[in-house]
């Protein structure tokens, strides 16, 4: 017994830097040069980018049911026109990118995380172990959001509107503004609602806190402006609306996570300390 105790204190204990706790601190010995970062994020691109030809690929080989899914939300007595030869050709191909990028969404999470977790602590880990589940799972429901609540209220409402003007206005939409302006929206929405997700992890790793996403909700509500005018396809207020009031709500839900993470984490630098 006397030996084996011997033999336990002679082995090597692991050593940090000032004392820190092991959970705050990267592994000190996976070092890399340029080249071989380089060759790193050369391998993950190219991983993101197979990923995302292969769910194009998918969602061209299926895109008569996913015409009629995206076709779903507007009134049913709107028929879908084609006014050139290519129009139609061109906006199966733009939809089925969409759905690669979509469907490609968790890999290009994990892909980005991978790349940096060499350079995270052991909590820094964990946090984004958790962060690929739930910023998938918030960009179904950003989607899932935008299908059934925004683009119902938003469809009938703009192809309705010519009640307003006169009588003899009939709506004839063309295929290719219908299915980029609903693919869009679909996944400007499902990458706006990991908008919390996002700043919750920043917060817990340490690189924001609620004091200065506080200080930062004026040029947020520019941003939202901007990115709203951007990723809709329609100059009109009514629509650009549409994305930017969810996208600062969601920020302060982010504000909120905030909250609730900065204590902890101050709790745990007074631990260290």
């Amino acid at each position: 017994m006397a030996n084996d105790e011997r033999a336990d204190s002679d082995q090597p204990q692991e050593e940090f830097p000032d004392g820190k706790d092991p959970e705050d601190v990267a592994d000190l010995d996976v070092e890399m040069s340029l080249g071989e970062h380089l060759s790193e994020l050369r391998r993950r691109l190219l991983i993101a980018a197979l990923s995302v030809l292969f769910f194009t690929i998918v969602g061209f080989i299926f895109i008569d049911p996913i015409i009629v899914f995206l076709r779903g939300p507007a009134p049913r007595d709107i028929q879908l026109h084609q006014f050139s030869p290519t129009e139609g050709l061109f906006t199966f191909m733009r939809v089925a990118l969409m759905v690669g990028v979509a469907g490609a969404m968790p890999m290009l999470v994990y892909q980005i995380g991978a790349y940096v977790m060499p350079g995270l602590t052991r909590r820094e880990r964990r946090y984004l172990y958790m962060l690929v589940p739930t910023s998938t799972f918030a960009f179904i429901v950003g989607m899932a959001f935008c299908y059934f609540v925004v683009l119902r209220f938003a469809l009938g409402f703009l192809i309705g509107a010519e009640s307003f003007v006169s009588d003899q206005v009939e709506s004839i939409i063309s295929v290719r503004f219908y299915v980029d302006f609903v693919a869009r929206m679909m996944l400007a929405l499902g990458l706006v609602f990991q908008t919390p997700i996002f700043i919750y992890f920043l917060s817990a790793i340490g690189l924001v806190d609620t004091r200065r996403l506080s200080r930062w909700r004026p040029f947020v509500i520019v941003i939202c402006a901007i990115v709203a005018a951007v990723i809709t396809p329609t100059p009109d207020p009514f629509n650009q609306a549409l994305v930017a009031i969810p996208m600062y709500l969601l920020y302060e839900v982010g504000i909120l996570l905030s909250r609730i993470t900065g204590p902890v984490m101050r709790r745990r630098s007074r631990t260290d300390s």
